[in-house]
């Protein structure tokens, strides 16, 4: 820009004659019998050359930026970090479009939210400790590789002070494979936009798992899988405010998982299925105030090989939904089936 402005300077006096030539041409036009607009013309060719010479042309480009009326109002800022400025925040490390997590302490201080589309992996011997009314949000693919013996933990950073919820939005095809997972001490949480009513939320998942320990949920529910492919097995749920594991139009199958303690609140059921398509066989369901099992909104259930004790109501079934049960055991409970 700087040689392209020394080339015109040199040729001024070209420049002139040019823009001389112009006015001639177009005054007759635009005069209407006033000479006031060749008195601008001459007056802005003047600005122009004068701002040439004398002016920086590189000033002139660069303008600085005025903020609007009520710029205040807006965030400016990114609201969702990329996952190296996460890796840095917590202490893991990423590979390709994957955030690893390895064997370790890691304090989650603010609300960890992952990129749409970026997978989050936990290993064996990771211990996640969530301050108060913190959340963790991922939007793609979640693995947690451990083992009963060797398990990743997920609890709040301060025993009497619940965290928000630990998330997972997917499409309907997002894998969600958790092994060997202890979570305890989650309420529920609104994160960047989406409400989730559980201490472990998953919307949208292909979800396998099994092996896990889940307790002490202080929210609406402990689990709550919306919209999902679900196979829960060799699973222990127990302690909720309400619901243990609440499955929204899910379809798959809950096998050998152990559910106690449901509705501390005073109303809650150990496994809530509402719509969808599911196989429970080989569970106990036990000590819920209020249904050991319900079965609502046109869902299509089996329920086999099943133990259910010391709840309110054993199994409920309601708004045409059908539920096709064998080989079950009941015993002390108020009342068995309730269909309505």
């Amino acid at each position: 820009m700087k040689e392209r402005r020394e080339a015109l300077l040199a040729d001024r006096w070209r420049l002139e004659a040019r823009m001389e030539a112009m006015e001639k041409a177009w005054m007759p036009l635009l005069e209407s019998g006033s000479r006031l607009e060749r008195a601008r013309a001459t007056r802005i060719t003047k600005e122009l050359l004068d701002r040439l010479e004398h002016g920086d042309p590189i000033a002139w480009w660069d303008r600085p930026l005025v903020p609007p009326a009520g710029e205040a109002q807006y965030a400016m800022e990114r609201t969702v970090r990329s996952l190296s400025d996460i890796a840095e925040a917590v202490g893991g490390r990423v590979l390709g479009d994957t955030l690893f997590l390895d064997r370790g302490r890691y304090r989650i201080q603010d609300d960890l939210i992952l990129p749409k589309g970026a997978s989050l992996v936990l290993r064996s011997g990771v211990r996640l400790e969530i301050d108060p009314g913190r959340s963790i949000l991922c939007q793609g693919p979640l693995h947690v590789r451990a083992t009963p013996l060797n398990p990743v933990f997920v609890r709040p950073s301060e025993g009497d002070s619940a965290f928000g919820t630990f998330a997972v939005t997917g499409d309907g095809d997002t894998p969600c494979i958790i092994t060997g997972l202890r979570m305890s001490g989650g309420a529920g949480a609104s994160v960047a936009g989406q409400g989730h009513s559980a201490m472990l939320s998953l919307h949208g998942v292909r979800l396998v798992m099994e092996r896990s320990e889940l307790e002490d949920g202080r929210g609406e529910d402990l689990v709550n899988v919306k919209d999902s492919e679900v196979i829960l097995e060799d699973c222990r749920f127990s302690g909720a405010f309400s619901d243990l594991v609440d499955l929204d139009r899910c379809t798959g199958s809950v096998a050998d998982c152990w559910f106690g303690q449901a509705g501390t609140s005073g109303e809650g059921d150990a496994l809530d299925l509402g719509g969808g398509r599911l196989v429970v066989r080989d569970c106990t369901l036990e000590g819920a105030t209020d249904k050991g099992m319900s079965v609502g909104e046109i869902a299509r259930v089996v329920v086999r090989g099943c133990t259910f004790r010391g709840s309110a109501i054993a199994m409920a079934v309601k708004d045409l939904s059908i539920a096709h049960v064998e080989d079950c055991l009941f015993t002390d409970n108020e009342l068995v089936f309730q269909v309505r």
